[in-house]
């Protein structure tokens, strides 16, 4: 796999699919976030088992097609603290190469194979609603959770 990116776009899609990735899981794959790259551009991709994100990252240019799983933290802390504009992403399969103008780091990389698939959402049905009327429901809702956790069919986790 071979692209150049915006790093603030990636930055922006690479938060949201790394708040659903969790951070101790029995399986340490899912501690990760998955990047599909193809001609048509890349594709991010986090999941807990449950929750699943899929987010297209626009602002890539491909010049070879390719996944990668990048660790969550190292990979978050490389694109919040660089001041570059593009970064370019490299893998061979054994690690990745993150380049901007001024700086280099290079990652483990675990296979994207054992990385689990999250479905893309193709229903031609369903409902929108603001964020704010959303929020203000499932505010209303909580008091009907368990404050424990022993009990989990009451629970909210």
């Amino acid at each position: 796999m071979k692209a150049t990116c915006e790093r603030d776009k990636l930055l922006h899609a690479f938060q949201m699919a790394a708040s659903v990735a969790p951070a101790r899981s029995p399986k340490p794959i899912l501690q990760n976030v998955k990047l599909e790259v193809t001609k048509d551009g890349a594709i991010l991709m986090g999941t807990d088992l449950e929750v699943g994100v899929r987010i297209e990252v626009p602002g890539f240019a491909v010049e070879a097609p390719g996944s990668v799983v990048l660790p969550r933290d190292r990979f978050g802390k490389i694109l919040t603290e660089s001041s570059d504009e593009k970064l370019d992403l490299e893998s061979d399969g054994r690690k990745a190469m993150v380049r901007g103008q001024r700086s280099e780091f290079q990652l483990p990389l675990e296979n994207p194979d054992e990385f689990p698939n999250v479905m893309a959402f193709e229903e031609k049905k369903y409902h929108e609603m603001p964020a704010r009327f959303f929020r203000e429901v499932v505010r209303r809702t909580s008091y009907a959770t368990d404050n424990e956790s022993s009990r989990y069919a009451l629970g909210a986790c």
